[in-house]
């Protein structure tokens, strides 16, 4: 068998499929030909879209990441009825065969994609400089993010080990069929992700493009405030989310009560909805976000029922994953974010991307938006100790949605930003990672009749090894420099 990085840096495309009965199939999925030309500056064009195209398969964006920062925390739940798709997610009942591993291997995908731009880059000289400066600083906030997600998902956290020397996730740079390469330590992997955003900040002149589809240079700002968090670097983070939020170039969106599109709309409830939620084009607070269309990256007869979309309204698509009691219970009743929640029968569903349009399944994902960025120079404000600072940032979000202002201070004002947190970006992928960086538990039995389940994961203690997905088998068999974290076992 061979290494499923290997089979990426060299194939740059082929990726393992699970299907509805999660069995699996191979399937390639959007591959990119290692032998493309790059003559032109058009060409590295082609291939930076075919970079985003990338995320949008069901194992990264389109889907499972996302749905795994939720069903993973004390957010989800799996309502009657509901099929297998995300079970394991929820439950935790893992190991090396039924982890993330189509997660895995199609964000492995997008870094040997970014790779692939990035080398043939070095020594090109077509085109203009800006133009080669703005596709190569794309492609190295591409590898980031996606070195990023996968250190969050399949290591501990930054500050599991004083010096961040436990393992992370390989670091992969070139093509090369015959590289089995060996973790890297979280460390190394955070440092190296740094290295690629600061160039790419060197480089990029592009601030901002008309759908928030590639990336800018406050795309690389957000997510390098983000990457400071995670580090606990309240002051790099803050500096960033300064940036972006005083850029001039982003506005918080409004949250108010849109009328039904159509008729026949499913849901017909978009109260509380942001508008690229419900129509295809960008908010003024999206910084970076994928749109899935109704064609592409869908495995064959699947249709879009495979997508994010679908997991979450019943109606129109699967119903798979829910809101747990607990995640509801802290919105007050005249929160407009209230609506993000719809009641079928006696079972409730996630109604925070109601359709585009006539299409009740199409949906926007967003991955860095001007909300969070107020919520980290909140977050960075309190751990500095300035919190009326942080007041005035959390209470930016918090009295957009109609929710009561946040008045504590010291550790509650910590707590209460974090609570805001939850509301605010709940089914955008970040309860569990937010869980795991914050060194905090999971605990789903806060509210009663929450969680049934009899694998004693209704609650985690911080440092389990369930804050960390383990590395997938068929990575293990194939490479033997690949090494399991020592509390899944080697």
């Amino acid at each position: 068998m061979k290494s499923v990085i290997k089979n990426f840096i060299y194939l740059l495309g082929f990726v393992f499929v699970l299907s509805c009965d999660d069995q699996l199939d191979t399937e390639p999925e959007d591959s990119v030909d290692t032998g493309t030309a790059f003559n032109t500056i058009n060409d590295f064009r082609v291939n930076a879209t075919g970079m985003y195209s990338g995320m949008q398969p069901r194992g990264y964006y389109g889907r499972n990441f996302p749905a795994i920062g939720d069903a993973s925390s004390d957010n989800g739940a799996i309502p009657a009825g509901a099929g297998a798709r995300l079970t394991s997610f929820y439950t935790l009942d893992l190991n090396s065969v039924n982890t993330a591993g189509l997660t895995w291997n199609v964000i492995y995908n997008v870094i040997a994609r970014a790779n692939n731009i990035i080398n043939n880059m070095e020594g090109f000289t077509g085109g203009t400089e800006e133009d080669r400066n703005n596709i190569m600083g794309e492609a190295l906030f591409m590898r980031a993010l996606g070195y990023h997600d996968l250190v969050r998902l399949f290591a501990q956290d930054y500050g599991f080990t004083s010096d961040a020397s436990h393992l992370g996730v390989p670091l992969v740079f070139e093509v090369n069929k015959d590289l089995f390469p060996a973790r890297n330590t979280v460390a190394e992997v955070y440092e190296q992700i740094m290295t690629d955003l600061n160039t790419a900040e060197g480089l990029m002149t592009v601030e901002t493009v008309p759908l928030a589809d590639r990336g800018t240079l406050w795309s690389v700002r957000a997510l390098r405030a983000r990457v400071n968090l995670y580090m606990s670097d309240w002051e790099a983070a803050l500096a960033d989310a300064d940036a972006v939020i005083n850029s001039g170039r982003f506005v918080l969106a409004d949250y108010s009560e849109i009328d039904s599109l159509t008729d026949n709309a499913v849901p017909p409830n978009r109260f509380g909805a942001i508008k690229s939620w419900i129509e295809v084009e960008p908010n003024s607070e999206a910084i970076f976000e994928m749109e899935s269309n109704n064609v592409d990256y869908r495995p064959p007869n699947n249709g879009q029922l495979e997508l994010l979309a679908s997991i979450y309204v019943r109606e129109a698509g699967y119903g798979d994953l829910g809101p747990s009691n607990d995640i509801r219970s802290i919105y007050t009743e005249d929160d407009y974010r209230q609506t993000w929640f719809l009641e079928d029968d006696d079972t409730w569903f996630v109604n925070k991307y109601p359709g585009q349009g006539d299409d009740p399944l199409a949906f926007t994902c967003p991955i860095l938006r001007l909300s969070e960025m107020y919520l980290i120079k909140a977050e960075c404000h309190a751990e500095l100790n300035e919190d009326d600072l942080a007041r005035d940032a959390v209470n930016m979000i918090a009295l957009r949605a109609n929710a009561p202002g946040i008045t504590s201070s010291g550790i509650q004002l910590r707590e209460d930003i974090q609570e805001e947190r939850r509301r605010e970006l709940a089914w955008e992928g970040h309860r569990y990672f937010d869980l795991k960086r914050r060194q905090q538990d999971i605990n789903r039995e806060k509210t009663p009749d929450d969680c049934e389940l009899t694998n004693g994961n209704c609650f985690i203690p911080y440092g389990d090894r369930l804050f960390t997905y383990p590395i997938p088998q068929e990575e293990l068999d194939a490479n033997a420099n690949m090494r399991q974290d020592d509390l899944w076992g080697n």
